[in-house]
């Protein structure tokens, strides 16, 4: 019962926050007609999942380029905080070994 309350509590609050906000991006037409049943009248941008692999296919950036990471996703979803956790402390000690051997 205490839970249901809690739920019910967290999803008006949710609501409330998403009535709010200017836009918002999904990732899928089903995740979009979700949050369009939670909150009618919403402005929704669908942003499929996927890499552009000729936008982001590897240039010969100037050693000084900027070198950002970023990680976009819900860290409530366990494959998302598996895969944060694991390029953090599998992958990303690699590339700073690899980076410091060339010259950066």
């Amino acid at each position: 019962m205490v839970c249901a309350a809690h739920f019910h509590a967290l999803a008006k609050c949710r609501r409330r926050a998403s009535a709010l906000c200017h836009a918002h991006t999904v990732c899928s037409e089903r995740e979009r007609e979700v949050l369009l049943q939670r909150v009618p009248g919403v402005h929704i941008e669908v942003v499929g999942n996927g890499v552009d692999c000729e936008f982001f296919a590897a240039n010969s950036a100037p050693s000084g380029a900027r070198r950002d990471v970023l990680f976009m996703g819900r860290m409530d979803y366990h494959a998302n905080i598996d895969a944060a956790l694991y390029f953090v402390k599998s992958i990303w000690p690699l590339i700073m070994l690899a980076g410091r051997s060339c010259g950066w």
